[in-house]
């Protein structure tokens, strides 16, 4: 798998992986996962997503990361036009919150193999406002940002879809 980045700064923020991790991926020496191998990197994704201060979480998503990155089953297309509010965004988290968004990308692409662009991206942004979500509930008031709070706003509204499409601007996938 590759990733296109137009940043990518917040890879320094990444932790290097504890051997003990719990989530383990192991690509065949073919290179290709089958769908099933997929649809369970897609769930530990999403346990990602759904507890993303556990306290073996950075292993995972280490791990994860990893497995994006070399993998040749799925390709994460990173627009920094959507992402970038996050990344602007005073949140201690948002180097967290990108990292997630482009795991629930992959999540979502395993899911939807051939989802377009737009719906990529909004499929990455909904897994990251679920990170958000239980990081609120975890630390409380204190983990609210209003970048974060206008993204969930939107999303609540059912105009994620919309307001993805109107900032996507020449964001395209890698040929």
């Amino acid at each position: 798998m590759r990733i296109l980045v137009v940043t990518i700064s917040f890879l320094a923020f990444l932790s290097f992986c504890d051997a003990n991790a719990q989530i383990s991926i192991e690509q065949p020496p073919s290179g290709t996962l089958s769908q099933e191998q997929l649809a369970v990197i897609a769930e530990d994704i999403q346990k990602v997503l759904e507890n993303p201060l556990a306290e073996d979480a950075d292993e995972g998503r280490q791990l994860l990361w990893d497995w994006i990155t070399g993998s040749p089953d799925v390709t994460v297309t990173v627009c920094h036009t959507v992402i970038g509010g996050v990344a602007q965004s005073e949140t201690e988290h948002k180097d967290l919150y990108i990292i997630l968004s482009v795991l629930s990308g992959a999540a979502y692409l395993i899911h939807n193999p051939d989802a377009d662009l737009l719906d990529e991206q909004v499929g990455g942004l909904k897994g990251m406002l679920i990170a958000y979500e239980q990081v609120k509930i975890t630390l409380g008031e204190d983990a609210k940002d209003s970048t974060m709070e206008a993204l969930t706003r939107i999303k609540d509204s059912g105009e994620l879809r919309s307001a993805v499409q109107s900032v996507m601007g020449g964001c395209q996938r890698e040929s």
